[in-house]
């Protein structure tokens, strides 16, 4: 009786250690299986009332508000941003956090960046003028 008695307290122990290892993993599976379902239902709603959901959309938005000359204004511009040149002239300009000899702000002192930034700003000015310019009169 004694021998029958171990063999049930075994499953027993298997069963509560498959539940315990079983029960979280269902639940995230679940969990993550009804947001995307939801997030599936958000972005079909976007998509109805003709908003963009990521590149293509995106570009096709873009593509019907915006007036031919400003689409290629526009492409002009991002042609420029994506361009070595480009690139290669904000390569000393900080980004906060992430210089490895940043000093923090201290209010009442200088920027330690100040110049750098404003040179690449005075730099730029006719680019940044013209997306401004391309942007405000693109559509919603």
């Amino acid at each position: 009786m004694t021998k029958r008695k171990t063999g049930v307290g075994w499953w027993v122990l298997l069963t509560v250690l498959v539940t315990a290892i079983l029960s979280p993993v269902l639940f995230c599976y679940f969990r993550r299986n009804r947001a995307f379902q939801e997030l599936k239902k958000q972005r079909a709603q976007l998509l109805s009332r003709g908003l963009p959901v990521d590149h293509e959309t995106l570009r096709a938005f873009r593509y019907q508000s915006m007036p031919h000359e400003l689409s290629m204004r526009w492409t002009d511009i991002l042609t420029e941003l994506d361009s070595e040149a480009f690139f290669e002239s904000g390569a000393r300009v900080p980004i906060v956090g992430y210089l490895e000899d940043e000093q923090g702000f201290v209010p009442g002192q200088p920027y330690p960046y100040h110049d750098v930034v404003d040179q690449y700003l005075h730099q730029h000015r006719d680019l940044v003028a013209e997306l401004h310019s391309v942007t405000e009169r693109s559509g919603p």
